[in-house]
């Protein structure tokens, strides 16, 4: 058995994750997703075969950071809550 230890990867093994994943991180639905894409105000994701695609978290969590305003440091956009089933 292995020990639960967080383990932090260093940038070369940076997690990846699928587009459902990034709906609820960022709140967005997919096709507002592609649109940013094309517009070049949301990360590109990373090709992973010739039909899937994913994305770097570091590079969400650069996304994240830059929508917080330099001034008061609040979101640029709304935080969109979801209702938790319990």
């Amino acid at each position: 058995m292995y020990p639960r230890e967080r383990t932090f990867l260093p940038p070369e093994q940076d997690i990846l994750y699928r587009i459902p994943e990034v709906e609820a991180i960022t709140g967005k639905k997919r096709q507002t997703i592609y649109r940013d894409i094309r517009a070049g105000t949301f990360p590109k994701p990373v090709k992973l075969s010739s039909q899937s695609v994913a994305w770097r978290k570091s590079d969400l969590d650069r996304w994240m950071a830059s929508l917080l305003t330099s001034d008061n440091k609040t979101p640029a956009i709304p935080f969109v809550q979801r209702n938790r089933r319990g």
